[in-house]
This record gives C-alpha cells, sequence and structure tokens, in this order.
C-alpha cells in the first residue's frame, strides 16, 4: 500500500493565484481560486471582510454567522462564510452556505464559482461541473470560473473538456503560469506526459520563480521513473524559492522512492519548517516512523497533521493503521470510520478496515468490506492485487482453500513477479500442509527477493515449521547480516535453540532482545516474544518468571475484542443448551438413513478441550495406512450456523432442532440431513484431505466439536467420536501457555481457562450420559503411559486391523498444523504430565472451579 502523499493538482502554497490577482495562491482573498464581491453599507460586513482579507478566519467567520443568523438572506455573509469555511476545511458548511447563497441570488457567477471549487474539492464532481458551467453561462468572460471548470472536468477524468475549458481561461488570462499548468496536468491524464512537460518547461522559462511548475515537472518526472532529473528539477525550484513547502516535502518522497529515509525525514522535517501549517509533511513523517516500526512516534507526527487539518482522510487512515500495529483496535476503528465518511471509497482507508476485521477473526465482515473495494472504478493492477490477497486471506482464515488459492491466482495472473502474491500462496499452502507446492514457492521467493527481509523471515518460519531447522538458521543468518537488529529473526532463533536445548544460549540472546523493546510494548513482535521467553524459562525451571512472561503475552492477545462472545454468554448458552437437550429429544433426534443415502463413511471425530491432546492422537491414528489426518475442520460449525437458513427458522442452535425432532424421520429431514452432509465432504474435497496413498477415512480433530456431538449424531451417526481428555488444570494452563494466533479468547486469563472448561465438560457431560453415541473417551496421561496398549484399543474402535506404524507416528512425514507441531515429532514423553504442580502458586482459584471436571474425570485435585 502507498502511505505517501503526493501534492495535488492545485497551485502550490507559494504559487501566484490564478484569479488574477496577483497575490500568493495562500495569501490571496480566492486562496482556493474563490473570489468574493466587495459590498458596501454594511459596516459588520465589512469588519468580517477585512479581517477575513488579513487572514483572520476564526475572527471573520462568527461575524458572518452572526449576520446570517440575524439576515437568513444575506447573500454576501454567506458566500463569505461558505469562503471562510472552505479555507479551514469545513467543506460542508461551506457547500450549504453557499448553496442558500446561490438560491438568494442564483444569477451570481461567484457564488456558483466558488461552489464549483468547494463541491470539486468534496470529490462531488457532476455538481462542481453543473456549478462551473453556470458560473460561465452568467459571465463567460470570467477566467477563474472558466480555470474551476476546467478543474472540476479534469478531476471527473474528462480531459479533453477540460483542455477546452481551460483554453477558454487562457485566452481570457493571457500566458497565465497556473492555467498553464493545469493544462499540463490534463496532458498527463491522457498520457501525453511529453507535452505536459514541455508545457511545465515552458511555464518555467515564462516565471521561473513560479515554484508550482517545478514541483508538478517534478512529480511527472518521478512517475516516469527519472528520478535524476527529477531531483534536478526539484533543486532548481528551491534556488529560487528555497523554502517552498511544497518542494521540500516532494524531495522527501522522492528520496523515499530511493530509499533513503534520512535524506526524506530531512527533506519533511525542512518542509515543516517552512510552513508549519502542513499537514501533509507531517503525515510523510509519520509514515516513515511507521515504516520503521515506531509506531508511537508515527502516531504523534499523524496526530500533529489533523490538528491542522482535521479533514484530512490520508491521516485520520495512516493515523489507524499505527494504532492497528500496536493492538490499540478500537482507536484504529475509529480513525477508520473517520477516514470513510469523509471519502466512502477512498481505497486505503477500505483495505485497512478489511486487514482490521481480519484481526478481530472476522473474515465474512472483511469479505464484505472488500466487496466496495471491488466496486471502486479505475482500480490500477497493484490496488486489484491488493483486494485479491486480501480476500485470499480471508478464504484462508475460513478455510475455504480453493476460494483463497482462485484469489492468490487471479493475483498471480496479474503480476506474476509479484513478491506479495508469492508470499500469500506459501501462507496459503503451508496453512494445508501442501509443502511441495509451497517448496516451488520458495524457490521462486528466493529468486525474486533474496534480500527481502520479510520474505526471508517467512521462509525462515515454514522451515522451522517443517522442523528444517539448519535451512531455517542458515536463512535467520542471512537476515541479520542485513538487518542485524531485527526483532523477529532473533525470536525465532532463540526458538530453535530452546528446541535444539541450548537453553542458556536462547535466554540470553532472548534477553538482549527484550531489553531493547518498550517495556509497554503491545505489537505481535513483542507478544511472540514474551510467548517464547514464556517457553526458555519453563524448559529452565524458572517457573515464577516464566509464568509472568506468558501472563504478559496473554494480555497483548486479549486486546483483540471484536466479534468476541464474552464468556458469560459463552458459558449462558452451554447451559441453555443442557436445558434444551432433555434425554427425550437427544433420543428423538432424526439421524441419517443408510438404507436412503450413500454408503461413504463419515469421519473419525477427535474432540476434548484444546491442549488435551487432540494432535498427539490424531498423528498415531493417521500413521494407520488407511487414515488421513484432516486437522482442524470448521464444517461442523459452518453446519451449525447455515442450518438456520437451510431450516428457514428464525431460532439460533439449538432451538431450530425442535421442528426436526417433530418430523422425525420425514423425507424432509432425511433430505436436510443428506444435504449437510454431502456439503461436509464437498467441503473435505475442497482441501484435498484424501490424498494420501491407500487412505479410505480421515479424522477431524476440531476440539470444540466436543460442543455439538448431537449434530454430528444426526449427519453421521455411523462416525467414531474419541474423547481425549487430559488433566483439566494441565490443559487450562497449556491453553493460556499457547500462543494461538487465533480464537480462544477464554485462556488468555487462567480463571477464565477453568470457567470455560468448566461449562464445556457439564454440557459433554449431559450429551454423553443422554444420547447414543459411537463413543471412546481415552486420558492423555494413559496414552503417554501405556501407548501400545492404548493405540490398539483406539485403533480398534475405529474398526481397523492393527499396524505396527501406528508406534512410529513420531516418524511420519506428514507435519502437524496447529500449536502442537513441535510436540508431536517427537517419541511420547512425560514431562507434560501435571505440569501444573510448578505453577501451583500462580493458579488462584481455578484449581477450585475445576474441582468438579478434575474429580469426575478421575483426577486428584
Amino acid at each position: 500500500m502507498n502511505k505517501s502523499l503526493n501534492s495535488t493538482g492545485t497551485p502550490g502554497r507559494n504559487d501566484p493565484c490564478p484569479c488574477g490577482s496577483g497575490k500568493k495562491y495562500k495569501k490571496c482573498h480566492g486562496i482556493t481560486s474563490i473570489a468574493a464581491t466587495v459590498p458596501g453599507g454594511q459596516e459588520k460586513f465589512e469588519t468580517a471582510y477585512k479581517l477575513f482579507e488579513g487572514e483572520q478566519f476564526s475572527e471573520a467567520l462568527p461575524i458572518c454567522l452572526s449576520i446570517i443568523q440575524n439576515n437568513p438572506k444575506s447573500a454576501d455573509a454567506l458566500q463569505l462564510a461558505g469562503i471562510i469555511e472552505s479555507q479551514i476545511g469545513r467543506l460542508e458548511e461551506a457547500h450549504t452556505h453557499l448553496a442558500l447563497a446561490a438560491k438568494i441570488e442564483p444569477k451570481n457567477p461567484w457564488i456558483h464559482n466558488n461552489l464549483a471549487h468547494v463541491d470539486c474539492r468534496l470529490g462531488k464532481f457532476s455538481d462542481a461541473i453543473r456549478h462551473g458551467k453556470m458560473a460561465v453561462k452568467l459571465d463567460s468572460r470570467m477566467p477563474d470560473a472558466w480555470n474551476n471548470l476546467g478543474n472540476a472536468l479534469r478531476e471527473a477524468g474528462d480531459f479533453d473538456e477540460s483542455l477546452a475549458a481551460y483554453d477558454r481561461a487562457l485566452s481570457l488570462f493571457g500566458k497565465h503560469p497556473e492555467v498553464l499548468c493545469n493544462i499540463a496536468m490534463a496532458m498527463e491524464g491522457l498520457n501525453r506526459n511529453n507535452e505536459a512537460e514541455e508545457t511545465y518547461r515552458k511555464v518555467i522559462a515564462i516565471d521561473p520563480g513560479a515554484p508550482r511548475a517545478f514541483n508538478q515537472l517534478g512529480l511527472l518526472l518521478t512517475r516516469m521513473q527519472r528520478y535524476d532529473d527529477a531531483e534536478e528539477v526539484f533543486n532548481s525550484g528551491l534556488s529560487s524559492a528555497d523554502s517552498d513547502a511544497d518542494i521540500l516535502n516532494n524531495l522527501g518522497l522522492l528520496k523515499r522512492k530511493q530509499e533513503d529515509p534520512e535524506a526524506a525525514r530531512n527533506y519533511f522535517q525542512r518542509a515543516c519548517q517552512a510552513d508549519p501549517e502542513y499537514a501533509g509533511a507531517y503525515v510523510n513523517l509519520g509514515d516513515l516512523d511507521f515504516a520503521e516500526a515506531s509506531f508511537a512516534d508515527a502516531i504523534s507526527h499523524y496526530q500533529k497533521a489533523l490538528q491542522r487539518n482535521h479533514m484530512m482522510k490520508e491521516a485520520h487512515c495512516h493515523l489507524a493503521d499505527a494504532y492497528r500495529a500496536l493492538h490499540d483496535f478500537e482507536s484504529a476503528e475509529k480513525h477508520y470510520l473517520q477516514a470513510l465518511q469523509l471519502d466512502e471509497f477512498y481505497y486505503d482507508a477500505i483495505l485497512g478496515f478489511t486487514g482490521w476485521f481480519l484481526d478481530q477473526e472476522a473474515p465474512e465482515l472483511a469479505l464484505t468490506v472488500l466487496t466496495r473495494a471491488e466496486s471502486l472504478p479505475d482500480l490500477d493492477v497493484e490496488r486489484k492485487i491488493d483486494v485479491l490477497l486480501k480476500q485470499a486471506e480471508a478464504y484462508n482464515i475460513e478455510k475455504r482453500y480453493r476460494l483463497a488459492v482462485e484469489s492468490a491466482q487471479k493475483a498471480l495472473t496479474l503480476d506474476p513477479d509479484s513478491i506479495d502474491v508469492q508470499t500469500s500462496l506459501l501462507d496459503i499452502y503451508s496453512s494445508y500442509g501442501f509443502w511441495d507446492r509451497g517448496e516451488k514457492i520458495i524457490n521462486r521467493l528466493i529468486e525474486l527477493a533474496p534480500d527481502n527481509i520479510g520474505v526471508l523471515i517467512q521462509l525462515a518460519n515454514v522451515y522451522e515449521r517443517k522442523n528444517e531447522l539448519e535451512k531455517s538458521k542458515a536463512l535467520i543468518e542471512q537476515i541479520l547480516a542485513l538487518k542485524p537488529d531485527a526483532t523477529a529473526p532473533r525470536v525465532l532463533q532463540a526458538k530453535i535453540l530452546r528446541r535444539e536445548k541450548h537453553l542458556e544460549e536462547a535466554m540470553q540472546l532472548i534477553s538482549e532482545v527484550e531489553s531493547r523493546l518498550p517495556t509497554d510494548c503491545h505489537t505481535d513482535a513483542c507478544k511472540n516474544l514474551l510467548n517464547e521467553k514464556g517457553n526458555i524459562l519453563d524448559k529452565m525451571g524458572r517457573y515464577d518468571e516464566a509464568f509472568d512472561h506468558y501472563r504478559r503475552a496473554a494480555k497483548i492477545r486479549s486486546e483483540i475484542k471484536h466479534g468476541r462472545i464474552p464468556l458469560s454468554e459463552l458459558i449462558n448458552s452451554f447451559r441453555k443448551q443442557i436445558e434444551f437437550f432433555s434425554k427425550e429429544k437427544l433420543e428423538n433426534l432424526p439421524v441419517y438413513d443408510f438404507e436412503t443415502g450413500d454408503q461413504k463413511r463419515g469421519p473419525i471425530f477427535i474432540v476434548g478441550h484444546p491442549r488435551s491432546g487432540t494432535t498427539l492422537l490424531e498423528q498415531i491414528l493417521a500413521s494407520h495406512p488407511h487414515i488421513e489426518a484432516g486437522d482442524e475442520l470448521p464444517f461442523m460449525h459452518e453446519i451449525k450456523e447455515m442450518a438456520e437458513k437451510d431450516l428457514n427458522i428464525k431460532k439460533g442452535y439449538p432451538l431450530y432442532l425442535d421442528a426436526m425432532i417433530e418430523q422425525g424421520y420425514q423425507d424432509k429431514n432425511q433430505d436436510q440431513i443428506r444435504a449437510w452432509r454431502e456439503y461436509y465432504f464437498s467441503r473435505a474435497d475442497e482441501l484435498e484431505i484424501s490424498k494420501k496413498i491407500g487412505a479410505i477415512r480421515f479424522t477431524d480433530k476440531m476440539p470444540s466439536n466436543l460442543l455439538v456431538t448431537p449434530l454430528i449424531r444426526m449427519i453421521f451417526p455411523e462416525s467414531p467420536i474419541i474423547h481425549i481428555v487430559r488433566h483439566p488444570m494441565d490443559s487450562c494452563l497449556s491453553s493460556m501457555f499457547s500462543n494461538f494466533a487465533k480464537g480462544h479468547s477464554w485462556c488468555n486469563d487462567i480463571n477464565d481457562a477453568a470457567n470455560y472448561y468448566r461449562a464445556t465438560t457439564e454440557l459433554a457431560t449431559h450429551l454423553k450420559n443422554n444420547m447414543k453415541m459411537n463413543y471412546f473417551e481415552i486420558r492423555y496421561e494413559d496414552l503417554v503411559d501405556d501407548q501400545e496398549h492404548w493405540s490398539r484399543k483406539v485403533i480398534e474402535f475405529v474398526g481397523e486391523v492393527w499396524d505396527d506404524k501406528v508406534l512410529s507416528f513420531h516418524e511420519t512425514r506428514r507435519l502437524a498444523r496447529t500449536a502442537s507441531y513441535e510436540q508431536v515429532t517427537k517419541k511420547i514423553y512425560t514431562s507434560s504430565r501435571f505440569r501444573y504442580k510448578n505453577y501451583e502458586r500462580h493458579l488462584g482459584q481455578a484449581l477450585e472451579i475445576l474441582r468438579p471436571a478434575i474429580e469426575y474425570y478421575g483426577y486428584e485435585v
């Protein structure tokens, strides 16, 4: 995303005003190409007008408003109020007052001229053109009106008509530099760049002291990537106007394009000194800070820009980006909305708000916002790619593999060498374990961007997850050679050292990195560092320090709030389900009828609380030749959400099941259940799950399927449901210590985790005790104590013949894609059993909250 503010097509702040007054653009009473009539007779008005001429806008405006209050039909006061309001950025108020003046004096060309200018600034180009045409109709000898009409036509993209209007202005003005600059800009719109360059140079020859032509020509040459020529032109402009803020600002933008941030910062600072009210230069300083991850400094600069121009959509949008980077999502939302209120089709704000929704784990809302971006006219290739990649990210979060790949592939056709597109595809392939496809992308990325730090850190992370640690370490060394103080590669380096059991080295390294970060840091980088340091401290037996780091990381995760259901509401919903699902209702649930449907076997469901051993159990099962690992599949929860619409019953789960229970085994029920079953299998096909040679079944290890077993019973009555249980306190603590990328907001506090576990256990126990299920319960601790015995029982339960490969699950080439990927590449180990005892002093009320669940599953408190 381009976060730089370029100069617009209006005259520079120190250029001559095109109204012909001879004054500087910022000093003329028609600063925005607006002129006013000077009426006589009214002393109060004359006072306001003199204050206006002296640029004392805050004193002049209240006088005008007072006149309007006493005489609402004072066209002069209304017009002057509108002119002043346009100067201070209150464009909507300016439009209102000028429109009222036009109703009172509909044949006043200056009022229509002023309205044309204000409406153009508001982006109301058709209205601006209408008023501009009325102004020149009323007075065809008014050069400023022809110029403003040309500006409105140009902004609307009607470049040929704008040239005709500028020609009329030029015939009246003579060789006016500002009108010639406008003509050159219209030529740029028609891609007549050589003619535009020639025209700008003609202006410079006419008036070597006018900065605007230097600015516009420099910008044109920059867009043509003639950077040396652009710099020469800008410096020539400075030789005649050494304190021109626009030239200084544009030199900063040029230096930023040339990847010289130090020189860019110097020019932006000089622009602010030359014109302390120059909001755009402050935004550009903020953008430099943002690029350097100095988000607090960026916020300060964006706020300074808004103090100077609170209507500046770019400042609001970039400020939102900075707040978002610091996880201040409430402030980010506020400023994205303010940017969109100023311009509902502002692309950067739309895309930023999309990212905000993705941060908030709301991909469906992100996709809704993206539809607005898709509808924007004249999107260039770069922006089309941005939109497609955001779509791919949202679909990926929703586990819609084909749609995610399709969006990314569309972007690839627009730019086959785009690094962003290649990394997006790598993310998608990695998410689903398609490492062979990912390897091709990796090779392409190394070819395209051998020194791109963002790409290299992504590749290093991929290799770490693939357990190719030496490749990951080599990439980290390459990154650190390019940027020795980079945080992310150092954290990954410490993680690898921990995995290799070099704990002292890992601790020294991560402590050095932590010492360089602010104590109140709230970024993802800080969260990841804190969590990894907690892991290292845990392995070193320094449990009190480890808990403090885990707690601080969890606090940063807890700042994501949008779309999250409060824990109290979740618990209440579980209790209502217990009330709803009486034994009678559970016995009368309609289930899939194999006699009328296909005979395809359903998945093997592995359920339980997060961090209870579901990944280990899946890895064991997937080591059997007939079973493929499906990972955590959201399909049952998708069915749960879409069932309300499918049944056309405006009641949530489980209330909409009442109608199906009453209808029993009617054809209508069977048709619906069959449709849900087919939906599940089609989604599985979309993820290409059954790709292992010889596999005839697959697993679904979404832990929270434990809470929708009635739906599983209805749709897949034949499917085995294996419930793996771990000591509740261990499971809760491990959940809190896991650096979950998304979801699980209840695990950011140990007491919340305990309350959630207890409530889910009560629901799961009620369903198990009152509903027929193909159900098997196993304890994690029993599995690690006697792997072969319990593995044989599980294989027998799912109806497969024993295979010794099951005992060598850790040797499988399959890589787990969830938080437990490190552990399941090792042989069974027992060090995680009763881990909570190391943290007893930090457990608060959690043990007592969990006592019923602990005792129910046969553990001791």
